[in-house]
């Protein structure tokens, strides 16, 4: 199946809670509604002048809202989508994106970067939800429980803005509508709940210390704790010294017992050398004695012959 009713781009589409209707607008001035059940178009409006950029279903199915380029929201009666029932200008640049917070309030999302809140019926401007700065606005979505709305745009980021509290701001309908270039600040306060808060419930996470004292308490403690340690390190290393002073004294035991005995054989040596050196001397003076005796025994023949003689 394929419908064509449209002379330029489809922008946006919404579906009723019935599932009987399908709203498109179009880049063409026109907003177009389809039957889904037989298939074919109903009626297409009148052309705006204007580009239909979002559209959105609000006040529990009575109210249709095209946001348009020029920043104005049109607003047509259910069943009634020949023409609109009223126009809710104030946007500095085109609405790009909306979407329903509660049946009288709704979330629109501009070329300028900004998100705001407005009332419909009477008509007036909340206050600024969040931006992305100067970056346009290309997608808004609602959490299923209405608390948050998610916003896309083009500086790569997707962020989450709470919109809870927008149902319990009050307007007064007897002021009429103006355009104040100081929008009031809708965003979520600091001390109230992040979006990734409960994420963590189910780890377990020691909480801070929430005082001075609390905290030289805990290192007092600790100090006292690692003590014990300490002393066990203590007498460890003594048991230590001990056995190893007793292998000490056992090797320089034998050391000194080494040494005795190289000593003792040193001694033994010098006495052998002694022993030796005074046998020697024996020996060569029995030696000389012998030679004496002789050349005594030869000089005494000569002695007799010369008495004879």
């Amino acid at each position: 199946m394929e419908l064509q009713e449209n002379q330029d781009f489809i922008s946006d589409m919404a579906v009723d809670e019935e599932k009987r209707f399908l709203l498109a607008t179009s880049g063409d001035g026109t907003m177009t509604t389809f039957n889904i059940r037989r298939r074919k178009m109903v009626v297409q409006s009148e052309n705006m002048e204007d580009e239909m950029l979002s559209v959105a279903i609000v006040k529990d199915g009575s109210k249709v809202i095209c946001g348009t380029g020029e920043g104005a929201l049109n607003f047509f009666n259910w069943e009634e989508f020949g023409n609109i029932s009223d126009r809710f200008p104030g946007h500095p640049m085109s609405v790009d994106c909306i979407v329903p917070v509660t049946e009288n309030i709704v979330c629109t999302g501009s070329m300028d970067g900004v998100i705001r809140a407005v009332n419909i019926l009477p008509n007036r401007f909340m206050g600024v939800v969040g931006e992305h700065e100067e970056f346009p606005i290309e997608k808004i979505r609602i959490t299923p429980n209405s608390e948050m709305i998610a916003s896309c745009s083009h500086d790569q980021k997707i962020k989450f803005w709470h919109v809870a509290h927008l149902e319990k701001e009050t307007i007064d309908a007897s002021k009429k509508a103006k355009r104040d270039n100081k929008p009031k600040n809708l965003k979520k306060t600091a001390g109230q709940e992040d979006f990734f808060a409960d994420f963590g419930k189910d780890l377990e996470v020691k909480p801070a210390a929430e005082s001075e004292d609390d905290l030289s308490e805990e290192e007092g403690d600790s100090d006292n704790e690692e003590e014990p340690e300490n002393a066990d390190n203590g007498s460890e290393s003594e048991e230590s010294d001990d056995f190893l002073s007793d292998d000490d004294s056992d090797d320089l035991d034998e050391d000194d017992s080494a040494d005795e005995d190289d000593v003792d054989s040193a001694d033994e040596d010098d006495d052998d050398s002694a022993e030796d050196s005074d046998s020697n001397t024996t020996e060569s003076e029995e030696r000389t004695g012998d030679e004496d005796e002789k050349d005594v025994t030869k000089d005494k023949p000569d002695s007799d012959t010369s008495g004879k003689q």
